[in-house]
């Protein structure tokens, strides 16, 4: 179960996810998206997006899958808008594609999860979340990587909280003392 190092996990499940965002878009949207690979980096979460859609996963380890990007870009994916959209307007639909979004979102973290549980046991994940606005995530490791189309680029992240290794179990269990049995 948890055997193997953390080294290159990041970036490899942060791959898979992109891969498996971008599939989801094709499915549910018909737009395609492909990977940048050369924007693959490491380090804490950033996003020049004011869109963040993440889902949390918890177990023997924690983290998010992360989708940030810019409100035009959701109602081009929708179909509803331009270049030239207002932000003001692109307001007025983001019960549309905040819906579409999330719907996206937790299909893409249903099949880039398997990788992780496969490393490092049984995970449960949370349904995606949407904030317009800005969100500060915890201090911790994060791969992430643009995806593009025509309809524009997202951000594809993935954080990941090793907590040194710990399962609760692990950080309860007391040694035994056999003299007192």
């Amino acid at each position: 179960m948890i055997t193997d190092p953390p080294a290159g996990y990041l970036k490899a499940f942060t791959l898979l996810f992109a891969q498996k965002m971008c599939q989801a878009l094709n499915d549910m949207c018909g737009t395609q998206f492909s990977i940048n690979k050369e924007s693959l980096r490491e380090g804490t979460f950033s996003t020049p997006y004011r869109m963040i859609l993440f889902s949390g996963f918890s177990g023997a380890i924690e983290g998010n899958y992360i989708l940030s990007l810019d409100d035009r870009i959701a109602l081009r994916i929708i179909g509803a808008g331009d270049q030239t959209v207002s932000p003001e307007k692109a307001l007025d639909f983001r019960k549309e594609y905040g819906a579409l979004l999330k719907e996206a979102l937790n299909t893409a973290v249903g099949q880039a999860i398997e990788a992780p549980v496969k490393s490092y046991g049984g995970l449960s994940y949370s349904p995606a979340t949407a904030v317009f606005g800005e969100i500060e995530f915890p201090d911790i490791m994060c791969a992430c990587v643009i995806i593009e189309g025509r309809a524009g680029k997202m951000l594809c992240g993935f954080s990941l909280n090793l907590a040194d290794l710990k399962t609760p179990l692990q950080c309860c269990r007391r040694p035994v003392n056999d003299s007192k049995i």
